[in-house]
């Protein structure tokens, strides 16, 4: 061994072939850490002093490659100066540079996953061999940041500037093949013959089989881009642009600004930018989405069941959540059995379910269709999806434990009924959860599983592991009216209501929400849901929470289901909606809707958008500390991941409880005090003044 550190190790394989080997002695995956770095730095040294030395082969002894940085220690980086940050990362460079400099041809073996820093590492290499299940990718702009080790100039010298500007922007991850199809991985072999691939391609490079030495010099030079890609990437740079995320716009300008420099200097720009956006609010926000989001998944982790997961599922009824559920547990490998009382329905949705798999899974599965619960059905997980009637909804539980085994687990997809109130009537009540999901569910990531007063610990360990097997977020739930999303939400929409009747115009909160960074504002959301929809829950919670709720007028949303305006489903909502020649639904407000709003308004009031973003965001505040108190949820990352990834809060504000954080206490309660009179959802709660008067933070 010629050297042993903690967490890297470098041996000979035979002779003149060295093995350097991420192995972290600490972690189940590689991360890059100081102690690792500084092991790469020791690592390097070793390898220029080896006088038998002819190539080199990069691995890793874990089941993934590296995932990326240590994100502990690179947040107490942030806190660095400008120049203490720049002369930080020149020191990282230094050694990634030495790496590709070394004059002996290196092959870097990608095993799993290979993201930020360890990818960058892997682009110094003269080649990447890859097994089939490697992901790769450069994933920074999600933490609001853009490559700091080189990514920016490697990859656009080894793949081109249109290539390295969409991966980087995108923050995505790609496979094995995505990857080699643009160059940024060279060959892919199976996972039990990646080392032997690789160093057969070191020994032919060794042999002048292959020009490693030209590649490796392209990367140290001036990026060539072509006319046409440079109009495409300014085209494109119209696209992506966006105040809220500057990690975009800079890592264009990154690479444009350094495309005619060699490496070292466009490391140096890469490096200003990089610093530039690390001490940024954005990254900061973004950055604790990102460790809440860990968070959050290690406490559902903490449920799954090992070596139980669910691989037949009944789903009762096959509208528009049900055929989603059904698309998204095929594509994931679990037999579907979908059943609803309407055949022709069925039909048409089992053809749709197939087709959809077809499409996008990578498995043969078939949607299998049972007419009645009468039918012999292999399944013991069930997830029920009907109109939100407890009555019917009731009717079909008794039904199922009539006729299916003792274990059987039934969850019902509901978004507003108790889930402890329907399991009175069960007689297994221990076996019954609610498990929410959100609409599109085939694009929603998140599912709430929702525990009721009678629910075992055990069914909550399947509906959680049945969750994740569909690849979502998973928040885990006290019954509550609304559960937490959507009790979060209708305190938005009951501020939303109560500006109407001051006269403030809808499209004007839809604008200002909008820019605030909402994906749309609560007039354009109610009419994307569905007003009746919105309307039924609403009411279901506001009967919950009659204190805080309440109102003695007549509200905009019953004005519009007089009149059938349900949203873009009829055509008319808050606004109307025409088809252009395009095919493209347009927005418009016509007479009706005006009309409908005089009949609402109560007083007129002058108010300033900021003030408008305080009326409606305050009482989100105020609700999701209630959650915590009454502990509907254990920890302020969870309301944060669940309005992020069931309402499309704007990260880049860094939850909505991170919000809350930036706004400070003080101004919190002293605006609170300010709207007191507008209702109770504006009343400060015990654990805010607490927090005001302790001078806490939620993180």
């Amino acid at each position: 061994m010629e050297y042993r550190g903690q967490n890297i190790q470098l041996k000979l394989l035979e002779a003149g072939l060295y093995n350097l080997q991420f192995n972290n002695g600490h972690s189940k995956v590689n991360v890059f850490d100081q102690v690792t770095l500084c092991e790469l730095a020791e690592t390097l040294t070793t390898i220029k002093s080896l006088k038998d030395i002819k190539g080199l082969i990069i691995t890793s002894s874990k089941e993934v490659f590296i995932v990326g940085a240590d994100i502990f220690e690179f947040m107490m980086h942030f806190n660095k100066s400008d120049d203490e940050l720049k002369n930080w990362l020149r020191e990282q460079n230094k050694v990634f540079n030495g790496f590709e400099d070394l004059n002996i041809p290196t092959v870097t073996a990608i095993n799993g996953q290979s993201f930020g820093g360890g990818f960058e590492i892997t682009l110094t290499s003269s080649y990447r061999v890859a097994c089939e299940s490697t992901q790769v990718g450069l994933l920074e702009t999600n933490l609001g940041i853009i490559p700091g080790w080189g990514g920016t100039v490697r990859l656009s010298r080894l793949c081109g500037a249109k290539t390295a500007i969409e991966w980087i922007t995108s923050g995505k991850k790609y496979s094995a093949i995505n990857a080699q199809s643009v160059g940024a991985i060279d060959f892919i072999t199976k996972k039990e013959n990646l080392l032997e691939e690789s160093v057969n391609l070191l020994k032919r490079l060794i042999n002048g089989d292959l020009d490693w030495k030209t590649r490796q010099k392209v990367k140290t030079l001036p990026l060539v881009v072509s006319p046409e890609d440079l109009n495409w990437i300014n085209d494109y740079k119209k696209i992506i642009s966006n105040v809220h995320y500057p990690a975009f716009d800079l890592a264009v300008e990154t690479i444009l600004n350094g495309k005619d420099l060699p490496r070292d200097l466009a490391l140096e720009i890469e490096g200003e930018n990089f610093v530039n956006l690390a001490h940024s609010q954005t990254a900061k926000c973004l950055t604790q989405v990102f460790l809440s989001d860990q968070l959050v998944k290690k406490l559902s982790n903490k449920m799954l069941v090992e070596n139980q997961g669910v691989d037949k599922v009944l789903i009762i009824g096959a509208g528009t959540m049900g055929t989603g559920i059904a698309c998204n547990a095929q594509e994931k490998n679990i037999q579907v059995y979908l059943m609803d009382e309407n055949l022709e329905v069925l039909k048409k949705q089992k053809k749709f379910v197939d087709e959809y798999c077809q499409k996008n899974a990578k498995n043969e599965l078939k949607c299998i269709v049972k007419e009645s619960i009468n039918e012999p059905i292999d399944a013991t997980f069930v997830v029920e999806n009907i109109i939100e009637n407890e009555i019917q909804k009731t009717k079909v539980f008794s039904q199922i434990e009539a006729k299916f085994p003792l274990e059987t687990i039934i969850a019902s997809n509901t978004s507003a009924l108790s889930i402890t109130q329907m399991s009175l009537t069960l007689k297994r009540p221990q076996n019954f959860c609610g498990i929410h999901f959100f609409n599109p569910v085939i694009k929603m990531p998140l599912v709430e599983v929702i525990k009721g007063a009678h629910t075992s610990e055990k069914t909550l360990s399947q509906a959680v592991t049945f969750a994740n097997s569909l690849g979502k977020k998973i928040i885990v739930v006290n019954d509550c009216p609304g559960f937490l999303v959507n009790r979060l939400l209708f305190v938005y929409l009951q501020s939303f209501m109560h500006l109407l009747t001051e006269s403030v115009a809808f499209d004007r909160i839809d604008k200002v929400m909008h820019e605030f960074g909402w994906p749309q504002g609560p007039a354009s959301l109610l009419d994307s849901v569905g007003i009746d929809i919105v309307f039924r829950a609403l009411s279901n919670v506001m009967t919950a929470y009659p204190d805080r709720l309440k109102h003695d007028f007549v509200t905009l949303y019953e004005l519009l289901l007089t009149k059938q305006r349900l949203g873009v489903k009829t055509l008319k909502g808050f606004y109307t909606y025409t088809i252009n020649n395009q095919g493209k639904k347009e927005k418009s407000i016509d007479d009706e809707i005006k009309i409908l709003i005089k009949k609402q308004i109560r007083k007129s009031i002058q108010i300033s958008d900021q003030e408008i973003v305080h009326r409606m965001m305050l009482p989100m505040i105020v609700e999701a500390s209630l959650c915590l108190e009454e502990k509907i949820v254990s920890i302020p990352a969870e309301v944060d991941i669940g309005v992020i990834y069931g309402l499309g809060f704007p990260a880049f504000r860094g939850g909505l409880l991170g919000y809350a954080d930036n706004l400070g206490m003080n101004k919190i309660i002293s605006l609170l005090n300010n709207y007191k009179c507008l209702g109770e959802y504006f009343e400060p709660t015990k654990q805010l003044l607490t927090m005001q008067e302790r001078k806490l933070l939620f993180y």
